[in-house]
């Protein structure tokens, strides 16, 4: 099972990043994006430093980038809840050259949100189709057939 578990968090292919790779990059992104909420209130021109997807995940340990992920996100909450009207609409420029608002910038984070989700669950679901005995291991029965098959 926790071979299972294991294969689930780190296996990806080319086209598919592995679940450790999603949350390592979601990482990055929020604490550029925290790093950009927090620029947007004291600076005249912040930039958002948007993280460059890359293998730096391999070095990195999941249950550390998950736990600094939620620790990360609490404090963007936290900075965010507390912003005025006028902050929200403080202008952030985007490493393209497009600028939004602070309130745009939000909604942009929420979308990321969005996605990330829906790859955890696309991966989930693809790493269960291809087990082949997916079901069993989630109910914890896997281990407990092997006698009763030969019967």
């Amino acid at each position: 099972s926790d071979v299972y578990k294991s294969q689930q968090l780190y296996r990806g292919t080319r086209q598919e990043p592995s679940i450790a790779e999603l949350i390592a990059a979601a990482v990055d992104r929020e604490q550029a994006y925290l790093e950009a909420f927090q620029r947007g209130l004291s600076e005249d021109q912040p930039r958002l430093g948007e993280p460059t997807p890359g293998p730096s995940f391999l070095d990195r340990d999941f249950a550390e980038d998950l736990a600094r992920f939620f620790d990360l996100r609490r404090q963007t909450l936290d900075l965010v809840r507390n912003f005025s009207e006028e902050a929200f609409a403080r202008r952030v420029t985007l490493p393209d050259g497009e600028q939004l608002t602070l309130h745009d910038l939000a909604l942009r984070l929420q979308r990321h949100d969005a996605q990330l989700l829906r790859q955890i669950s696309a991966r989930k679901r693809a790493l269960k189709a291809a087990s082949g005995i997916n079901e069993l291991l989630d109910m914890g029965v896997a281990g407990k057939l092997g006698e009763n098959i030969a019967q």
